[in-house]
């Protein structure tokens, strides 16, 4: 052992308060002194956590001085806390109303991007490399634009006329 590590040693053996304090640690005795006894569970409670009831004894604030009337005794029971959240009574508003004499108009048109899938087998959305193969062969259209009042057989005429020379001769 280094020469300091005896000297910390024989220091803290000559230390009477040293001893004292390692040999109260060790055997879990703490001095009454250090803690603070509570009378009742209510006060202990709103000591650590600042909830429930305070004792009116030693509340600090406004009602510091009113004593507890002698007919009044502490509860037998501990409190009831509320743990539930809130919840509503009643439908919640809405954020973003509308005013009632506002009318949006409907859009006419829409666009969307449009793929030709190379075989009936597809049944996934191509993603990276495959769709960026589709596009290289002209199976992609980005904007294809349609109207809200065309009927399917009017979709159909508008995509085929898009991909006009792939699909041409196809049913």
């Amino acid at each position: 052992m280094s020469e300091s590590a005896r000297n910390l040693v024989a220091a803290i053996l000559n230390d009477e308060h040293a001893i004292n304090t390692l040999a109260s640690a060790c055997t879990n005795q703490s001095s009454t002194s250090n803690r603070i006894q509570y009378r009742t569970t209510d006060e202990e409670i709103f000591s650590l956590f600042q909830r429930g009831r305070q004792s009116a004894t030693n509340a600090p604030g406004p009602f510091a001085s009113m004593d507890r009337l002698p007919s009044q005794e502490p509860p037998s029971t501990a409190p009831i806390y509320n743990l539930r959240p809130f919840t509503r009574k009643g439908p919640r508003p809405k954020r973003f109303q509308a005013p009632l004499n506002c009318v949006r108009p409907v859009a006419q048109s829409f666009t969307k991007e449009v793929i030709l899938l190379p075989d009936h087998t597809s049944a996934h959305v191509p993603r990276r490399a495959k769709k960026v193969w589709l596009f290289q062969n002209g199976l992609v259209k980005s904007a294809l634009e349609f109207q809200n009042d065309w009927d399917s057989n009017r979709v159909m005429q508008e995509i085929t006329a898009a991909f006009h020379p792939v699909v041409a001769g196809c049913r």
